[in-house]
Formats: C-alpha cells, sequence, structure tokens
C-alpha cells in the first residue's frame, strides 16, 4: 500500500535532515563536554558527561554512523579505570601492556 503525500505531512516526524542535524547538535555538545572535563579534571570526570556521551553513541548507532558493536564486546568491556588498576587487560590472549 502507497501512502499519501498528504498522509506523510500531517504526521509530526520529523525530516531526515533534521533528524541528523538533532544528532549532529547531541554529538557536538557531547564533545564539547568531554573536552572540558579533560582540560579540567585530565579524563571523563562528570556524571552528565557520560550520560552525554552515552546518548551521542546510542545516537551513532541508531542511524548509522557506527557499526553495531558485537555482543562480546560489549560483555567484557571494562572501565578504563580498572584496566589501569589491574594492570593490563583480562584476556589471556591480549598482547597489550
Amino acid at each position: 500500500m502507497v501512502t499519501s503525500p498528504a498522509l506523510y505531512h500531517r504526521t509530526k516526524l520529523p525530516s531526515a535532515w533534521q533528524v541528523m542535524q538533532w544528532q549532529s547538535n547531541v554529538l557536538n555538545h557531547a564533545s564539547d563536554m568531554l573536552a572540558q572535563d579533560i582540560t579540567k579534571h585530565g579524563s571523563m570526570y562528570k556524571p552528565k558527561t557520560a550520560m552525554a556521551n552515552q546518548d551521542a553513541a546510542m545516537l551513532a548507532m541508531c542511524f548509522g554512523f557506527l557499526p553495531p558493536l558485537r555482543l562480546s564486546c560489549v560483555r567484557t568491556a571494562l572501565h578504563p579505570d580498572f584496566v589501569q588498576e589491574a594492570g593490563g587487560c583480562c584476556d589471556p590472549e591480549c598482547r597489550c601492556v
């Protein structure tokens, strides 16, 4: 079934360009927050910065800027502070020092 242009114009959905523009604004805001944290604290510090970056990454995954993550990567992801404290990667085959 083909929908009519009139039906499309009655919907409240934004255009693809508007969605991509919004995504770009969210990404830029998250990048600015991260840059401020790194300048001031040396790393990501504030919970708001982490949430903004999480939102930007989720938008990127939903709208095609990132490939889908492998579940094994998500399942075994470690926070950088844990990796540094533990002295390296937990994978026995990892060659990172």
